[in-house]
């Protein structure tokens, strides 16, 4: 029996959003509250701030929202705490770092990992810092380029800070977990691949807790108390541009994506196999959702018109159906509805069925390009664009 382990326990409370891809890592959460989905259009907008260019999330707990950004040709990135309910700027955190504009507006990819008073982060040049999640005071930093031993990869750092017990791990090309309280290197994986950017997975497979570390060039599984490799599997994709995590399944099966092609391995406890690749799902920068045995998610590229909202059969991999017109979106579920931004900043709410795409709500929130998934805290949307226009939305 396999299962995801969830570090939402480590968290003040589950309404919050603590880190990348939420409270469970799978891009979901619950919320208290009956939500009217069909009165999306009517949503208010409570605060709207800038916090710089980049692609970092929100990230809240207790009451507050943290996120990052880059001045551009200042050559400065910041992280920022804001008040979650009015937008107010708490404390700030500014250093020097690389802007990395590759083929987009560049600025920081990762987003803020909330755990027990402290807030973890990872710049687009591989700054790793530890602040004071009251304060934003520096408890320790950690230059993670040097540790892995690795060039900057072609569109930066991106792989999100990862909570693991007392240990906090970065991966790309190699994995390294670094001692929450003091960023002393606790282990670092043997091999080093092409680097990737996605964010490790952390399940259970009987007695062993194993992290899925996706690079440029395969997959590879690891012992999550060590580092050491239990198996690897290969995986080509265009740009060696692996930038999606990992779905894992309660069965011992993985789904991995990128703009080429997605597939789904068998994980026996000792080695991966495929059970099918194919061409239905692609995801280019953010993972898919898994819910009744369907994956929902965007295939096709970024700046695509081709690209499309897709549900998929994950056991076969057949098209269940398929939604044009939505750019290179994004998405999470909220309770059993799909929450999408859209390339072009419309937010747009999908019940959750194989069946056919069934649209509840939508509503014009953003400008520019929005590749950067929602958050969702309480009773408040958070989502932003490539240019750091951020937004809270009253949930309907």
């Amino acid at each position: 029996m396999v299962g995801l382990i969830s570090s939402s326990s480590l968290f003040a409370a589950h309404s919050d959003w603590p880190q990348w891809r939420g409270p469970s890592k799978d891009s979901s959460i619950e919320v208290g509250k009956v939500i009217n989905w069909g009165s999306l259009s009517n949503a208010k907008v409570a605060w709207e701030t800038k916090v710089g260019i980049g692609y970092s999330s929100v990230s809240v707990v207790d009451g507050r929202a943290y996120t990052m950004g880059h001045d551009g040709e200042g050559g400065n990135e910041t992280v920022f705490c804001l008040n979650a309910k009015t937008g107010s700027e708490i404390w700030k955190f500014t250093y020097p770092a690389k802007l990395l504009p590759a083929m987009h507006v560049g600025g920081p990819n990762a987003t803020p990992t909330v755990s027990v008073g402290a807030v973890y982060t990872l710049s687009k040049d591989g700054q790793a810092f530890c602040l004071d999640a009251k304060t934003g005071e520096t408890r320790w930093s950690a230059n993670i380029e040097g540790l892995l031993g690795i060039k900057t990869p072609t569109w930066g750092y991106a792989g999100s800070p990862l909570v693991f017990r007392d240990q906090i791990i970065f991966s790309a090309g190699r994995v390294v977990a670094l001692d929450q309280k003091t960023g002393k290197q606790s282990w670092i994986s043997g091999s080093t691949y092409h680097p990737g950017y996605a964010t490790p997975v952390l399940f259970e497979s009987g007695n062993d807790l194993v992290l899925t570390a996706f690079d440029g060039k395969g997959v590879s599984l690891l012992h999550a108390l060590s580092g050491e490799e239990i198996a690897r599997h290969a995986f080509k994709t265009q740009y060696d541009m692996t930038a999606t995590d990992p779905i894992v399944t309660e069965e011992g099966q993985i789904f991995v994506s990128a703009i080429s092609q997605g597939e789904l391995l068998k994980f026996d406890g000792t080695k991966l196999s495929s059970v099918w690749e194919d061409k239905s799902m692609r995801n280019s920068m953010n993972a898919c959702v898994l819910r009744d045995g369907y994956l929902y998610g965007v295939d096709g590229k970024h700046k695509s018109s081709r690209s499309q909202f897709s549900c998929v059969r994950l056991s076969d991999g057949k098209v269940a159906w398929t939604k044009e017109n939505f750019g290179y979106g994004t998405l999470i579920v909220v309770g059993e509805t799909l929450v999408v931004l859209t390339e072009t900043g419309d937010l747009v709410a999908v019940k959750v069925s194989q069946k056919g795409y069934e649209e509840l709500g939508r509503k014009k929130v953003l400008d520019s390009i929005c590749w950067t998934p929602p958050s969702v805290s309480g009773d408040r949307l958070f989502v932003r664009n490539d240019m750091g226009r951020t937004l809270s939305i009253e949930l309907p």
